[in-house]
């Protein structure tokens, strides 16, 4: 199993978002959705379970492509993030999520808890279909889910806090 520190990952996330939102900042607040999706996740999973938490969060979870795009750059293989300006339709669907609605945050809430379980488990979450696949796998197996809860809960708890910490009313800090 690869070896995954809930702690230092989240650091590693939460300073990635902070980047991205900065790079797609026009006069827009972004991030509030992103912060009041980190303070929600973590209770849902302690109450419902990680793999229905983590359904719920999946199922709010509406543009597959943005899904892809922000899980590629939390694990740095999108390139097209780096420069957030290179395509306005992207920067728009990104800062869409950033700073939308309601509905907003939960594909980055998702896209880096999914990340969170490929470090702790190797497994491929690389579009919904195969996080769907995982978080099947993960629930068959009580004593490995009750492990990997354990991991995912640490991770976002202290996601929370960094993000809490990163972002002030929308706007990064």
């Amino acid at each position: 199993m690869p070896v995954f520190n809930p702690i230092d990952e989240a650091f590693t996330v939460a300073l990635k978002l902070k980047d991205l939102a900065e790079k797609c900042q026009e006069n827009n607040k972004l991030g509030e959705p992103i912060a009041k999706k980190a303070k929600e996740l973590p209770g849902l999973i302690a109450t419902a379970g990680l793999v229905p938490g983590l359904a719920f969060y999946l199922s709010k979870t509406e543009n597959e492509a943005l899904y892809k795009t922000i899980l590629e750059y939390l694990q740095g293989t999108n390139p097209l993030l780096q420069n957030c300006s290179q395509t306005q339709e992207l920067k728009n669907t990104i800062v869409n999520e950033l700073g939308g609605g309601e509905k907003s945050g939960y594909t980055t809430l998702t896209a880096a808890t999914a990340h969170a379980i490929h470090l702790a488990t190797g497994k491929d979450v690389s579009d919904k279909k195969k996080l769907v696949e995982t978080l099947k796998c993960i629930k068959q197996e009580i004593t490995r889910e009750a492990v990997l809860e354990a991991q995912v809960l640490e991770y976002l708890q202290e996601l929370k806090k960094l993000i809490t910490a990163l972002f002030e009313e929308g706007e990064p800090k």
